[in-house]
């Protein structure tokens, strides 16, 4: 696999929030080490923007081009050029403390950089009308240093992908109505066998038995 396992890791499902659905599907490998490096930090990650397919970066790439004709202000990749079409890219909400940790000063960013070194992590700099853009916000693994190629077509078959996506219990507790404490409780389990039941019968046709 293109990214490997030789830094820290930690729970992604702890550390790190997608505050867009749809987004999650970002090489876990890649999320493991976002994880470790906000669980150092004594805080959550929240990412605005994760893993976005061709299509979606399409709509994206068109719509900048002609908010700034002809060809856009280039923040927003080419279809396919874009490290988030490859799972390996996320932008960070300005909500969180990462903006005010960045933007302290030229000298401090250059050491903030080398301590995300340290997590597999690098930041991007982005080329904007013939200047180097820093952009507080956008992280990638450091393997994608350098890579000029098809973004997704970087990662190798065997690299998985972050299951931060799924569905936990308080997520199920919330959409149920329920308090949303993570424990199984005799409420939480009969919503379930309600559900359980509904998913049964439309899996059966809709046909009640």
């Amino acid at each position: 696999m293109k990214l490997k396992p030789n830094y820290p890791h930690a729970d992604p499902k702890q550390y790190i929030a997608f505050m867009n659905a749809g987004q999650e599907g970002i090489a876990l490998e890649f999320a493991q080490r976002l994880a470790a490096f906000f669980k150092a930090k004594s805080k959550i990650g929240y990412i605005s923007s994760g893993y976005r397919n061709v299509a979606r970066q399409k709509v994206l790439y068109e719509q900048n081009c002609k908010d700034h004709p002809p060809a856009g202000d280039g923040y927003v990749a080419r279809p396919g050029n874009s490290w988030h079409n490859g799972r390996c890219a996320i932008d960070l909400d300005d909500r969180g403390f990462w903006k005010k940790y960045m933007e302290s000063g030229d000298m401090k960013r250059t050491i903030k950089r080398q301590e995300l070194y340290k997590y597999g992590l690098c930041l991007s700099l982005n080329h904007v009308d013939a200047h180097t853009v820093f952009e507080w916000w956008h992280i990638q693994p450091i393997e994608t240093i350098g890579y000029t190629g098809d973004r997704t077509k970087f990662l190798d078959p065997d690299d998985r992908i972050s299951e931060s996506g799924e569905i936990t219990i308080k997520d199920f507790q919330k959409a149920m109505g329920l308090r949303d404490d993570g424990i199984v409780g005799p409420l939480t389990i009969a919503k379930a066998k309600e559900v359980q039941e509904v998913i049964n019968m439309i899996l059966r046709g809709g046909k009640a038995i």
